[in-house]
């Protein structure tokens, strides 16, 4: 088996936004709601001793935050040097002050926040702002993830990541297509 650096951690389908182009709208009825989910997520991670990192992803990971920061002291107790990373919307990011109270306890070296056309209508930038400002003082790395799917996309972001200084991460989104193979699937070429 390939050696596994970074194990994502789905943690909830549910999100505060409504973003026309996620695929975890709702989609999912799991999440981290007991201490034994915290010891699933053990003893999976049990299971790739190489691995360094756990991201969570979601829906909006930080919806279950008591539960998330109840599964990283129990990974930080099993394997102190374990790494973690969060994808958010950012939507806790009002001020310094409110990222502060929601990353913390979550022991992040990184840190990506969704914004793109399709989230500037759930946050603004300020929020990129505060979040980022955040991860600097708190030396978390920070990127942006965002969603492509026009040339106005890039240009968009190409202004934000000057604006605010930011790294972006990009994924091109496809239109969709049916065929007698990939019915409702993404077009690759």
């Amino acid at each position: 088996m390939n050696k596994i650096t970074t194990l994502n951690i789905f943690v909830t389908g549910k999100c505060n936004f409504s973003c026309s182009h996620c695929s975890a709208i709702n989609s999912m009825d799991v999440g981290l709601d007991s201490k034994h989910d915290c010891r699933n997520i053990l003893k999976f991670y049990k299971l790739f001793n190489n691995c360094k990192t756990l991201s969570f992803t979601g829906g909006e990971p930080t919806l279950l935050i008591d539960e998330l920061r109840r599964t990283v002291c129990e990974l930080k107790k099993f394997n102190n040097d374990i790494k973690f990373s969060l994808l958010t919307n950012g939507s806790f990011g009002k001020s310094i002050e409110s990222t502060a109270e929601m990353l913390n306890g979550l022991y992040l070296s990184s840190l990506q926040v969704s914004y793109d056309r399709f989230h500037s209508g759930y946050l603004s930038k300020t929020y990129l702002k505060n979040i980022k400002q955040y991860c600097e003082q708190s030396k978390i790395e920070f990127h942006v993830a965002v969603c492509i799917s026009s040339p106005e996309d890039l240009i968009f972001m190409s202004e934000l990541e000057s604006e605010i200084g930011i790294q972006c991460k990009y994924q091109i989104l496809l239109p969709k297509y049916k065929n007698k193979h990939f019915e409702g699937g993404a077009r690759l070429f």
